[in-house]
């Protein structure tokens, strides 16, 4: 093959030498070929040269780690060819003989990624906050963090600890957490329990493809209750195994202010089929929940299934909580909250959203639960130019229809009751409304009105003010 001509510049710079050089090289001068590692390397017979601004480690004269800052006039420096490395940086572990930089061992050195704190509204427990710390290494393969919101002592405080292994494909962490809650026992208030939680548990996560991945979670829990009226009744606690296995499916899409299109789901096994110490309790709990979106023009449809069942002595409990963040909550207080009781406190979980009833307004260990939404963008609907504190504003009228039943009497479902006005809906909740959502000061917020209907007539409408985020 024939090698390119060179430039005119460099054809006006060679002055007629015809050696066998290529002209990158006849053009440079000696210290530029030494300096230069793709030009040193190219001409065998040409000593290195090590560059007079490289300085040993403990140079006193102005040294930035191994750099030396010379702000000395470039054109003094008379660079011999022949000039040999000095001693210092010979001998230097950093270096090679040719004043290369030696690659050595990765060393796991870990730095602080953030450290922060934040504040959330919890319905049934009130504001709460978290101040939390991140390390990791420089590769990102390994995480430690931390958190908690310290009150008076440990016993009431919550914390976790904990630590992540993300470098291979299937991902592994440790973590370790402490949560106290102060609860009345009775609708009454005559009574104060402390509950504590501790858990210490090991997970795996294994990604099936970009959209599917498997998770799996071995944990040992304790849980513990404490009379406060009467500090000479003795403590009651449980040391529990509850292992957990979820398969999670999603391709979903985003768009500015939420999910636009696409599908996903998942479905886990949970359960005590251990109990290590304490009263015995064994039960087994398998949850659905499988959402799909779809966008036309400006508006966006979402709707989404969900369902448990929990079987045992002992079985998980569900209770109809509203929405998330609900700033204005409403109790049902015919029956007490499920989230007392040791197996309560540690396993009962809210069923939401579902709008036009109380907190507590059914409870059971089955539930099954459908929601619709139509989503609209309110301010390019209207062709409205949104505040500077308010984005994202936007209209959403939905319906809700859902089941919470079984007792421990009692596991029939019974869509239908007769009453004096009647037949009208028993286990069967439905409700339907509408409202506004948008991001105040950067903080999700909405305002929403449900009715309840009972299969004969809509009840007192339910006003919803949360900080919560479309499902």
């Amino acid at each position: 093959s024939t090698s390119a001509a060179p430039t005119v510049w460099a054809m006006r710079s060679l002055q007629g030498r015809t050696d066998g050089e290529a002209p990158a090289l006849r053009i440079a001068d000696a210290s530029i070929r030494q300096n230069n590692v793709f030009l040193r390397d190219a001409v065998l017979d040409v000593q290195p040269l090590v560059p007079a601004d490289i300085a040993p480690p403990d140079s006193a004269d102005g040294n930035l780690g191994q750099i030396r800052i010379d702000f000395g006039d470039p054109e003094s420096e008379d660079l011999e060819e022949s000039q040999a490395i000095p001693e210092a940086v010979a001998s230097n572990a950093h270096v090679d003989s040719l004043g290369r930089a030696v690659p050595h061992p990765y060393r796991l050195t870990f730095s602080t990624d953030i450290v922060y704190a934040s504040s959330e509204i919890n319905t049934l427990y009130g504001l709460q906050g978290t101040a939390q710390i991140r390390f990791s290494d420089l590769t990102g393969a390994y995480r430690l963090y931390g958190g908690s919101n310290l009150l008076l002592d440990l016993r009431n405080s919550d914390y976790v600890v904990g630590f992540e292994s993300l470098g291979k494909r299937m991902d592994w962490d440790v973590q370790g957490a402490h949560v106290s809650r102060v609860l009345e026992t009775d609708t009454l208030g005559r009574s104060l329990a402390r509950y504590r939680l501790y858990s210490g548990s090991i997970g795996l996560v294994r990604p099936l493809d970009r959209f599917r991945r498997v998770d799996a979670r071995m944990a040992l829990l304790g849980v513990s209750e404490a009379n406060l009226f009467d500090p000479s009744e003795p403590t009651v606690s449980r040391l529990l195994l509850y292992p957990s296995l979820t398969y999670t499916y999603d391709a979903t899409e985003y768009g500015a202010w939420g999910v636009r299109s696409g599908r996903r789901g998942a479905i886990s096994l949970a359960g005590v089929p251990v109990t290590v110490s304490g009263e015995r309790a064994r039960f087994a709990t398998v949850l659905a929940d499988i959402r799909a979106y779809a966008t036309w023009g400006r508006y966006t449809f979402a709707a989404r299934a969900s369902g448990a069942a929990s079987v045992g002595t002992d079985p998980q409990s569900f209770y109809t909580s509203g929405v998330q963040g609900w700033l204005n909550p409403r109790v049902d207080a015919r029956s007490p909250l499920p989230t007392t009781g040791l197996s309560g406190f540690a396993f009962a979980t809210p069923i939401l959203p579902l709008r036009g009833y109380s907190i507590n307004a059914r409870q059971g260990p089955y539930f099954g639960l459908i929601n619709t939404e139509v989503r609209v963008p309110l301010a390019r609907a209207l062709s409205l130019r949104p505040l500077p504190t308010l984005y994202g504003l936007r209209a959403v009228a939905f319906a809700d229809v859902g089941a919470v039943w079984g007792k421990a009497d009692n596991r029939r479902f019974n869509a239908l009751s007769d009453e004096p006005e009647g037949r009208q809906l028993d286990d069967l909740l439905v409700g339907v409304g509408g409202g506004v959502r948008g991001s105040v000061f950067g903080l999700p917020l909405g305002v929403e009105v449900a009715w309840p209907f009972d299969g004969v007539a809509f009840g007192e409408a339910q006003i919803y003010i949360a900080l919560s985020s479309d499902f």
